[in-house]
């Protein structure tokens, strides 16, 4: 048949993974284009956010609500939260949110927010345990220019070391100082060169047209670049 003679190839999207399924590692790729630094104020006014907030995104797993809403009433009261994404599915979260007297500095976005507006309007993100190890909002977060806490199974590869925290889940006391400290720093270039530098859009395309030539063969290779 056509295919008989076809073997398959397994693709992963970081070099932990390759090791682990020994497959072809092609990592993920954040067109820093599209997430990129905008002004705040106006992203805010757009979103309905308070213009003088200092505010942390999280877009997700719900599971990240409830050490994010431990940390925020351990921070001063300008420190508000923008829930989106999977984030914002957070019904049952309502009643502590009344009882910890956050209902202002809570702010759950409906499913018509733009992620590049939260992003720009944003001063942190936080992004709790999940099973990805290679969160795409993490990797917009800082394409945007913001600082990120997050926590594990998040690989310290996809954080920037300058400006980036990665913790434990359970370590309740770091993360709101984690989450004190990149609030203190406030958004720059850091981590926006870091991803472009490692995980940017380029990097990706590229890694699949060597997969491409890889797959069909040399001579393929040769005649394209002719």
């Amino acid at each position: 048949s056509v295919l008989g003679g076809l073997e398959p190839v397994l693709v992963a999207g970081s070099e932990v993974g390759q090791t682990c399924l020994e497959a072809v590692a092609i990592p993920q790729g954040i067109d820093s284009t599209h997430y990129c630094p905008g002004d705040p104020a106006r992203a805010r006014r757009k979103l309905g956010l308070p213009v003088d907030a200092r505010i942390i995104g999280c877009a997700g797993p719900a599971s990240a609500v409830e050490p994010l809403l431990q940390a925020i009433f351990r921070l001063q009261p300008n420190v508000h939260i923008a829930l989106f994404g999977a984030a914002a599915s957070v019904s049952h979260h309502r009643p502590r949110i009344r009882r910890l007297n956050l209902e202002e500095r809570v702010h759950i976005l409906g499913p018509w927010a733009d992620p590049v507006l939260i992003y720009q309007a944003i001063d942190a993100y936080f992004h709790g345990g999940s099973s990805d190890e290679c969160p795409r909002a993490v990797l917009a977060a800082q394409a945007a220019g913001k600082p990120v806490v997050a926590l594990l199974p998040a690989r310290p590869e996809t954080l920037c070391p300058e400006v980036c925290h990665l913790l434990p889940p359970q370590f309740g006391p770091g993360i709101t100082a984690a989450l004190r400290s990149v609030l203190a720093r406030g958004p720059g270039t850091a981590s926006r060169e870091f991803v472009a530098r490692n995980w940017g859009i380029a990097r990706m395309i590229d890694g699949y047209a060597d997969l491409f030539f890889r797959v069909l063969g040399a001579d393929t290779r040769l005649a394209a670049i002719s």
